[in-house]
């Protein structure tokens, strides 16, 4: 006989037939959760093959075709050298991304953009799966996640290779899994939660905001699965492992990777001109005081942090990135809608509840004492979690709707709700192909290929030095690393106002920079290749 674990049904009262509403969704009776966890029907399944479908097909050809600027160059030159990126170090990330760099004969800087881009569309198929588990129409969770897939913020993450796709795509893993779990009581859910929670958490610590809301997902939903206290401790036991496990390997990677022959190394590149940190040859104590600057991020420590004036004013930018537009009214009547739909999933399944809400208020706390303006302050979490419970809310008024107006049985309204749903799909595939190009932060704004093609580093004379801020940096290492065998090329990684301190010091050689600073009198300058080369010799003494 099975137990409780293979055999959902056996004392659960949630596992009862559940009855149908309008839309071919699930409606719980009160006090009761959804039907613990159906198979996916074909009608499912044809909605996330349409998503997925028209997803990629909006998406592959705005991508860029190699090496990035800024952080997503720095996230494809980790990978491609299974170095060390800019602080908390996102190892995970960098590990995955090197692994998938092995495929033969494939561009590393591309395979890793590829893979930030499959990432954040699992994200989006979550969502779609996660509002059919909360009794959403597949269609109408299609259309839902096709808005979705046209918000600004969630489109600008999905065109370049950035950290905040994966992030999502494992924060919504591991709050399905625990839903998962907390349906059927198979532990192997818990501890796939557990995992995909504790790889974001170690590779994106303001994720650390939602633990709390976490736990209490597992507590109001997992509970009934410990039948004693034995297996409650055990349970937790090998959960609080799992998590800890990725910043475990997260502390080992820093340690081992943080040496000067490795080829990419930020800590040893950042610590060149500020020299704030002892050198990782000095000793245990050195090492591990490099390692702690490094995952926790102390660089970026004076962002943390504000008056109420400031968090106040943080929020504004908030709303305004949730939805482009500075109507306040346009804005109160989405979230009373999606407030409404939180109130359903709370009523419906608690569990999901708390993990919808959790994400959105954990990223909200973390924007409003972040002192940084942009795509560093990820509001991805929030909108995918405000999709979810709008999709819930719409879905819930269409079955209010039928049972007000129908004096049939609502299921009666039913193909009329899942045609709705359909031509939603089909409306909102049709506006995403014609709009894609006319939104923002299109993915071949990253694109560094050209610049590189420009300066056209194989033929640079002989012992160049490139003087570079931080965006044009990784696709100048990545092409010495990886596209040149130009060792004689130095690339210089600072600040302006420490340039000409460092060109005096290099004075004897082929000296360039990529922007024309003020620093700098422009008689020593002249433009060359897309670049400024600046000759010393004329330098008064």
């Amino acid at each position: 006989m099975p137990g409780p674990a293979a055999d959902p049904s056996h004392g659960d009262p949630a596992a009862r037939t559940p009855r149908r509403n309008a839309h071919g969704g699930t409606v719980p009776s009160k006090g009761d959760a959804l039907a613990p966890w159906p198979r996916l029907d074909r009608q499912t399944w044809a909605a996330v093959a349409v998503t997925l479908l028209i997803s990629v097909a909006v998406t592959i050809s705005r991508i860029p075709p190699g090496i990035c600027i800024g952080d997503p160059g720095d996230l494809q030159l980790a990978s491609a050298t299974l170095g060390i990126m800019h602080p908390p170090g996102y190892t995970g990330y960098v590990t995955l991304g090197y692994l998938f760099t092995r495929i033969p004969g494939a561009d590393p800087a591309y395979v890793v953009t590829l893979a930030c881009l499959g990432a954040g569309l699992i994200a989006i198929l979550l969502a779609l799966l996660w509002q059919v588990r909360l009794g959403v129409n597949p269609w109408i969770a299609s259309a839902v996640c096709l808005a979705l897939l046209a918000h600004p913020e969630v489109w600008s993450n999905l065109l370049a290779p950035e950290v905040y796709a994966p992030s999502i795509a494992f924060l919504a893993a591991s709050g399905y899994m625990l839903v998962r779990y907390t349906r059927l009581g198979v532990r192997r859910d818990l501890f796939l939660a557990c995992a995909f929670y504790g790889l974001v958490l170690a590779n994106r610590p303001p994720v650390s905001f939602a633990f709390f809301f976490f736990v209490l997902a597992w507590w109001a939903g997992g509970r009934r699965w410990d039948s004693t206290w034995r297996r409650s401790a055990a349970n937790l036991s090998i959960a609080a492992a799992i998590i800890v496990a990725p910043t475990v390997y997260a502390f080992a990677f820093i340690w081992l990777r943080d040496r000067t022959d490795v080829a990419y190394n930020y800590i040893q590149q950042d610590n060149a001109f500020g020299k704030q940190l002892p050198e990782s040859s000095e000793g245990a104590e050195a090492k591990m005081k490099r390692v702690w600057w490094h995952m926790a991020a102390l660089q970026f420590r004076e962002y943390m942090g504000d008056t109420w004036h400031g968090i106040r004013a943080k929020l504004r930018w908030l709303w305004r990135q949730l939805l482009p537009g500075e109507l306040f009214v346009t804005f109160a009547a989405m979230m009373a809608v999606v407030v409404a739909g939180a109130v359903v999933v709370f009523w419906r399944c608690p569990p999901s509840g708390f993990l919808l809400c959790g994400f959105a208020l954990a990223a909200a706390v973390f924007v409003s004492i972040y002192r940084v303006h942009g795509q560093a302050a990820d509001v991805v979490p929030i909108v995918f979690a405000g999709y979810v419970l709008f999709g819930v809310a719409v879905s819930t008024g269409l079955d209010a709707a039928a049972r007000l107006f129908a004096r049939r049985p609502p299921n009666r309204l039913h193909p009329i709700a899942r045609w709705a749903g359909v031509t939603g799909t089909i409306l909102l595939a049709v506006w995403t192909f014609f709009d894609a190009d006319h939104r923002r932060h299109t993915g071949r704004g990253y694109d560094a290929l050209p610049f590189l093609a420009e300066l056209d580093i194989d033929t640079l004379p002989p012992n160049t030095a490139i003087f570079s801020i931080w965006p044009q940096s990784p696709p100048l290492w990545y092409a010495q690393l990886r596209r040149t065998d130009r060792t004689d090329v130095e690339v210089v990684n600072a600040t302006t106002d420490r340039w000409l301190e460092a060109m005096r010091e290099r004075r004897d050689r082929f000296l360039l920079t990529v922007t024309n600073p003020a620093e700098l009198d422009p008689r020593l300058l002249s433009q060359y290749r897309g670049v400024w080369r600046v000759d010393l010799s004329q330098e008064n003494p």
